[in-house]
């Protein structure tokens, strides 16, 4: 725990007092009053927190006890994105089925490609994870903020695409499925091709309503507080 607590400091994320030395309400009290007049350092703070973890622990090892699976019985997982992965996403992206129905249908270069991987490994408050069908990856899923007036407001772009050749096997279901579960505190966001009208069939499957245009929207949990 010392070492932990020297880690969080050194990162920003926490203000270590003490270690080994007793402290009193008073210190705390002195602290956080300290805090309270710096509202730039609280934002810096939760910052270096959320690129430290995302607090879904508890959500994540839910689902991996009650995990999804696709049509052929393997296990759907997702992974951090890595480096290592970026010349089988430039494969995936150049897919002919896939660029189908991106808004920009314009395959990027490998430059531009690789500027995009090295944006979203480096980002703190994106999502960029593998999907993986058994032990194989199988697809990307991505999750961006969404900027708004309301910075009290939690919204997601949601993006998914799965390898061509794993079509039809539930494998985005699945994904979206997990998605849902693990970002129910947050209002989420798809834009959809007009003629992709599997991809709309899942989405409102899943509650997304069509709201304007290609956007599609799912109501965070927290909206229906109080109507319940």
């Amino acid at each position: 725990q010392q070492m932990l607590s020297h880690v969080l400091n050194d990162k920003g994320a926490i203000i270590l007092l003490s270690i080994g030395r007793w402290i009193n309400a008073e210190d705390i009290k002195i602290n956080i009053k300290q805090l309270m007049l710096k509202p730039h350092q609280l934002q810096n703070m939760s910052q270096a927190g959320i690129g430290i973890t995302d607090g879904l622990g508890v959500k994540r090892t839910v689902l991996e006890m009650k995990p999804q699976y696709s049509k052929d019985g393997r296990k759907i997982r997702l992974r951090e994105l890595t480096y290592e992965d970026s010349e089988l996403l430039f494969k995936w992206q150049n897919h002919a089925h896939t660029r189908k129905y991106f808004h920009n249908i314009k395959a990027p270069s490998f430059e531009e490609h690789s500027s995009w991987m090295i944006a979203h490994l480096n980002s703190s408050v994106s999502y960029t994870e593998i999907i993986l069908h058994g032990c194989k990856p199988a697809g990307v899923l991505r999750l961006d903020p969404v900027n708004e007036k309301d910075e009290g407001q939690c919204i997601y772009m949601i993006s998914v695409y799965v390898d061509p050749r794993k079509h039809g096997m539930g494998i985005g279901k699945a994904v979206l499925a997990i998605v849902v579960n693990l970002m129910d505190h947050c209002e989420l966001r798809a834009e959809i091709h007009k003629e992709n009208f599997v991809s709309k069939r899942l989405f409102e499957s899943f509650g997304f309503l069509a709201n304007d245009g290609d956007l599609y929207v799912k109501s965070s949990m927290r909206s229906f507080k109080g109507r319940l």
